[in-house]
Parts: structure tokens; sequence; C-alpha cells
């Protein structure tokens, strides 16, 4: 998918800053299922003016693997959607800086303007890393415009 189009376009609805562009690569694998991959940053900069600034969850990346809920969401129907509740995660293993890893979306479904989605974040060797279970997203808007990002 077109990641420079949507971040152009999503613009109209909501920002992304540079701290938080750490997708390589996003895939539309067929209806309902996306694929993207990312960098796991180094949040210990974001993260000092806190106790703990090292965190083995890293958020940023579960934000960019949650950013792939928006970009199947936006590709197929043109909306922008904000995370709302987590019904249930698993860590199999921290996330180690500079990794690279995979995070594969599947849309479950629609009810009014909540979508929920499964997502599975795998590392390079193919093992799982984490697992969202029902995460809920809210639509905030929708794209009128040309929203294919193929």
């Amino acid at each position: 998918m077109d990641l420079d189009k949507f971040y152009t376009q999503a613009e109209k609805f909501i920002y992304f800053g540079p701290a938080f562009l750490h997708i390589t690569y996003a895939g539309y694998v067929g209806k309902n299922e996306a694929i993207i991959e990312a960098i796991v940053p180094d949040n210990h900069g974001i993260f000092a003016h806190t106790l703990f600034p090292e965190t083995i969850i890293s958020p940023i990346l579960l934000d960019n693997a949650c950013r792939n809920t928006i970009l199947l969401d936006y590709h197929q129907d043109g909306y922008i959607c904000v995370p709302r509740k987590i019904t249930e995660s698993i860590l199999y293993r921290p996330f180690v800086k500079h990794e690279k890893v995979y995070a594969y979306t599947k849309l479950l479904e629609q009810e009014g303007d909540l979508v929920h989605f499964d997502i599975e974040i795998i590392d390079a060797n193919n093992l799982l890393c984490m697992v969202i279970r029902d995460l809920v997203m809210v639509r905030i808007d929708k794209d009128n415009d040309d929203f294919e990002l193929l």
C-alpha cells in the first residue's frame, strides 16, 4: 500500500509525527487482511522523562502495528479510525530495538462505527512476539476522495 499517499491524505483527519513513522512496508493481503513491516524503535529518548524509559512492549511499535488497522480500513472504505479498546494482549517475548517485525492484521467484524481486529506480530524468523485479540477501533471520519492505496 502507498504509505506516502495515506499520510498525505490522512493529515486532513489525523497527524502522525516523525517519531511514530517506523513502518517500512504495508501490504494488502486481501479483503479484510493486511500486513506491515516495521522496525522496533529505540524508545529510550522518547520516554526519558519517566522512571523506566526502557520498555519491553514498545508503545511506538504497538502504535505502528495498530496503524495497520487504520491503513486497512482506509484502503477498503476511506475511514479513519482510532483505538478504543484492546480486549486481550499476549506478549510472548520482549521486542528488541532495531529488529524487523511484521504485523498481520485481520478485520473481524464491523458494527456501526466500531471495527474489530486481531493482530499477530512476528519476528524475522516467523516466531510469534505478541498477539492482540479484538482490538476495537472507532471510526472518527471518512475520506470521500480517492482512498485506494494500491
